[in-house]
């Protein structure tokens, strides 16, 4: 026969009567069952924007799992009594509504590079998914977003795969007073500085760090990459300062500037002397700024020599030369520059130095004065042995021709 199974009260018994080779296994299923049916309860919070969204789905959970239900502590906990294995069903059905609809938080801390590039990327963040609030903190350099499970763990993950690139990719650069200078200059009619019009068109961070001259760059690799070549073009500026003698100066500029224009036209750089105190800056592209200086040392080179000659004032109208005809003939032939002041009565001259050495050979050699018209001592030594003595036809002593 098969078991059987009655139920008695009081108090509440369930009575089993089965044959002996069935009892053992009648026995585990009736404890089972029991256990399976015993009465239990469980509550689960209730979120405010969960609310209605229960409300709505109760009627149907009930007619599914047969448990009994009552809301508590202002609609914010709901309690659900019955079997324990009706009750866990139910239980895990409302627990899955409230993960569905209920608003979660996730926060990511952020380095200053993360920050810059997050701060670009916020308005695609913010539309990845629909609900999802994305909000950047910049002083506490954290993203805070705020939005139901599913679609914020979108999000998150679209934050996270940003981050992981943009740390794959990152590149630092050592910049130069010159490229520092031309990030940060204004540009065009809008004012704009550069390196805030190159993140906005490339959508990556830079960041500058003044002191250490290095500039960060963060953001997706093909922007990253996009960004290098076009920081080559913009970033291909140089500039070079040195402290030049006073007596280079006129060298440098040239007779009604045509040694510095020169130097410019060249070159492609500007040059920027400061009379007062022999400062000059050449800035330019650095292949231009490194082709001016190497024309301004041979400049200064080929005008190394350097030498004065102080004269009579009398011999300053010789030097000159009528309507200037003798120094600039002494110029052509020496090659140098040279200058008489006449208030000093003193020659300059400037070249390389065979140069000035040569000038100064032919302006000596101008003013030198001319050889006497008297004999060697030689000659009168021997005419005055030869003359009769005086009174015989000899002049006077010391009236010798």
């Amino acid at each position: 026969r098969p078991a059987q199974f009655s139920l008695q009260p009081p108090p509440p018994m369930l009575i089993l009567a089965a044959p002996a080779r069935l009892l053992e296994a009648a026995t585990a299923i009736a404890r089972a069952w029991l256990e399976a049916h015993r009465e239990t309860s469980a509550a689960v919070g209730v979120p405010a924007e969960v609310l209605e969204v229960l409300q709505g789905a109760l009627p149907a959970l009930l007619t599914e799992h047969f448990v009994r239900v009552a809301f508590e502590d202002d609609h914010r906990k709901l309690m659900i009594s019955g079997a324990d294995k009706l009750v866990g069903g139910m239980l895990e059905a409302v627990h899955a509504l409230v993960r569905k609809h209920a608003l979660e938080e996730a926060s990511v801390a952020l380095s200053a590079e993360e920050t810059a590039l997050v701060q670009i990327h916020l308005r695609a963040l913010r539309s990845v998914r629909e609900g999802v609030t994305v909000e950047l903190l910049r002083n506490e350099k954290t993203v805070l977003m705020r939005g139901t499970a599913e679609p914020l763990a979108v999000v998150k993950g679209e934050l996270d795969a940003l981050l992981g690139e943009a740390e794959g990719c990152a590149v630092q650069l050592t910049l130069s007073a010159a490229q520092m200078e031309r990030l940060h200059r204004p540009q065009g009619r809008e004012r704009e500085v550069l390196v805030r019009k190159l993140q906005e068109v490339h959508e990556v961070a830079l960041l500058v760090e003044r002191s250490s001259m290095l500039l960060s760059m963060r953001g997706r690799e093909a922007a990253v990459a996009a960004a290098q070549k076009a920081m080559e073009l913009v970033l291909d500026v140089d500039d070079h300062e040195r402290v030049v003698p006073m007596a280079a100066i006129p060298v440098i500029i040239g007779r009604a500037g045509a040694n510095i224009k020169r130097l410019k036209l060249e070159s492609g750089a500007s040059f920027d002397l400061d009379r007062a105190s022999g400062r000059l800056r050449v800035q330019g592209t650095k292949a231009g700024v490194a082709k001016g200086c190497e024309l301004l040392d041979e400049l200064l080179d080929q005008n190394a020599g350097h030498l004065e000659l102080r004269v009579h004032g009398r011999q300053v109208p010789l030097i000159i030369g009528r309507g200037g005809a003798t120094i600039r003939q002494l110029q052509a032939d020496s090659g140098a520059s040279i200058a008489v002041s006449k208030e000093e009565h003193l020659v300059r001259m400037r070249g390389s130095k065979a140069q000035v050495e040569l000038a100064m050979q032919l302006v000596q050699q101008l003013i030198a004065p001319p050889p006497s018209s008297a004999p060697p001592p030689s000659e009168r030594n021997h005419r005055a042995a030869t003359a009769p003595p005086p009174g015989l036809g000899a002049p006077p002593p010391g009236l010798l021709p």
